[in-house]
């Protein structure tokens, strides 16, 4: 019977399961309205025509097909072959790609004699010709990754079919944010959202929160990956080897610690743990459970297993018999643990435990009600409003909890609240900066084309990706992306984009227009899809005279283009085109 039940659930956790109906009617929304509302939260923004493929197919079913999240991608997939780095694991990753200071020193060996010093024309010579040596040995550097790492990015936003996967793959990463900003970060950032973040993000908390505990990226960007036990502490390897049988202590003598130059103590990490990724600052916590948390860390590494480190190999080779586990890039340093007895929240952890202490202690923080509901709060920030009601939260940490951390049955409870669609009739989420850019590609049908200009264009807007220095991550509270600057920077990216003036991104405007077509008419239902727009305000004595995008008649040389009149035409939609992807109704989600 319990081999039978046992499929029973695999057999169910296959098998989509359905949304129950959702209260949109209640809200006063026509279906259409609804099927809008839905893919703007849900997604980067809806394509042109998806509306009617949303109504076809029914509200709920789709909704369960974003929250399965296993729809085919085979026109993404293609798109992401251009980039090498995502062929490869982590080490290949690591082992291909190389850093400037290793290019400098190839380019050495091959007589190109290294810039210390001289005039800035000097110095732009040497990075031409150092460009031209890298491109002829073809060797990527870690720039090249951080390129194909956002371009990654922008492409899985902009065509992946499983958008509410990628909408919440971005804010898992927020959540569990890492900077891109220096080399040993950059190397594993690929590896830490494709392997951790994103197969979790519809999926498990706990596993997630473990997943990146582990991760290289993490232990480096919160300096955890030097976090050891004070001098005086007693270790895992300690306790191991005195526990050993005299016989085997001979043996065991090559697993005894190398001599710590440095170290000590590093509580980074733990602090983020329960502050930003489980109980949240008011989650009842104290500076001594950081510390005691810290002291259950110490040890979590990294050994990559490319590395030529000898004395570290021979250290852990008698594995676990003396405490050490590694696994992939994760290493447990038996003698780097604080083995001696601590107490988390009132939970005393008896001395000479290791790697599970910590394993323990995460999968705790993971299931505590606090954790249930700083996460959810922070759902319902990003998918309902800014401040979402204690109601709201409670029903959603209640399911949480009930869930054992599972994401999926909490968004089902956060889509059929009457709090979600009571936000379909008043504006209230401002989009990011990467939310807007990407619905602007999406809703105009604009194809990308990979350019290191659209990563600058995304650093005007104000969220450079993977550059969130503070491990805070970008806000989920959409006011804090509202001011005059970023606006007037909105307008600029739309007003460009519609002309088509941005490189590696073309719109065809006139695809969306019968012949003859007012622009208004035929792009205020493509762009703003459900929202009134009012006519007058789009007309050429509004928008500026003559009206025809050229300026003044005189411009062209007689005879004029026997296109003129297309031209015309398209200018004329691009310059309506602006203004609608610039409107305050496109700022919101």
């Amino acid at each position: 019977m319990r081999v039978v039940a046992l499929w029973v659930a695999l057999i169910g956790c296959a098998i989509a399961q359905p949304v129950p109906p959702m209260p949109y009617r209640q809200a006063g929304l026509t279906q259409r309205q609804a099927a809008v509302f839905l893919l703007q939260r849900l997604t980067f923004g809806p394509l042109p025509g998806q509306t009617d493929e949303v109504v076809v197919q029914g509200l709920e079913a789709w909704t369960a097909e974003q929250l399965d999240g296993q729809l085919g991608d085979e026109p993404l997939d293609s798109r992401l072959a251009a980039l090498p780095s995502l062929q490869l694991s982590a080490s290949q990753e690591r082992v291909q790609y190389c850093n400037r200071n290793r290019l400098i020193e190839m380019a050495e060996k091959s007589g190109l004699k290294k810039w210390t010093e001289g005039s800035e024309r000097s110095r732009q010579i040497y990075e031409s010709r150092l460009r031209e040596f890298k491109e002829a040995q073809q060797q990527p550097t870690y720039d090249d990754l951080g390129d194909e790492l956002r371009y990654q990015k922008l492409l899985r936003c902009r065509y992946s079919r499983n958008q509410l996967r990628e909408v919440l793959t971005d804010f898992w990463f927020n959540h569990f944010n890492v900077a891109a900003l220096n080399d040993q970060v950059r190397i594993n950032t690929i590896s830490y959202e494709r392997d951790i973040l994103r197969p979790q993000a519809l999926g498990s908390f706990s596993t997630m929160l473990l997943g990146t505990a582990h991760h290289p990226a993490m232990l480096h960007y919160l300096n955890n990956s030097q976090s050891s036990a004070a001098p005086g502490a007693k270790t895992t390897l300690n306790f191991r080897y005195e526990a050993a049988p005299p016989d085997d202590k001979e043996e065991l003598r090559q697993g005894q610690p190398l001599k710590r130059k440095n170290g000590g103590l590093n509580e980074n990490y733990a602090r983020e743990v329960m502050e930003l990724h489980t109980l949240g600052v008011d989650g009842g916590y104290t500076q001594a459970d950081v510390t005691e948390l810290a002291r259950c860390l110490t040890g979590w590494t990294v050994h990559y297993p490319e590395s030529d480190n000898e004395n570290l190999w021979r250290l852990i080779e008698p594995g676990e018999i003396l405490g050490y586990q590694h696994s992939g890039d994760f290493l447990f340093r038996a003698d780097w643990h604080d083995a001696d007895s601590k107490n988390i929240l009132g939970q005393v952890i008896p001395a000479g435990g290791g790697l599970e202490e910590g394993e323990a202690v995460l999968a705790r923080l993971a299931e505590h009600p606090s954790t249930a509901r700083f996460v959810t709060r922070k759902l319902a920030q990003r998918f309902v409003c800014d401040q979402p009601g204690p109601a709201l939260v409670e029903r959603l940490a209640s399911r949480y909890r009930a869930s054992h951390g599972q994401i999926r049955p909490v968004l089902v409870e956060l889509v059929t609240s009457a709090e979600f669609w009571a936000e379909a009739t008043r504006p209230s989420k401002v989009k990011s900066p990467l939310e807007f850019f990407v619905s602007s590609l999406r809703c105009s049908g604009a194809e990308l084309q990979l350019d290191r200009g659209l990563i600058f264009w995304l650093q005007r807007l104000g969220q450079p990706l993977y550059g969130c220095n503070p491990p805070t991550g970008y806000p989920e509270d959409s006011r804090d992306w509202v001011s005059s600057g970023s606006l007037v920077n909105r307008m600029n990216f739309a007003t460009q984009l519609a002309q088509n003036r941005i490189r590696g991104l073309q719109v065809n405007w006139m695809g969306f227009l019968s012949p003859g077509q007012d622009p208004v008419q035929g792009l205020a239902p493509i762009l703003l899809p459900e929202r009134e727009v009012a006519v007058q305000e789009f007309s050429r004595q509004r928008l500026g005279q003559p009206g025809d995008g050229y300026g003044p008649r005189g411009w062209f040389k007689t005879p004029k283009p026997a296109d003129f009149e297309r031209r015309r035409q398209e200018a004329w939609a691009a310059k309506v085109a602006g203004v609608l992807l610039g409107s305050p109704a496109f700022q919101y989600r």
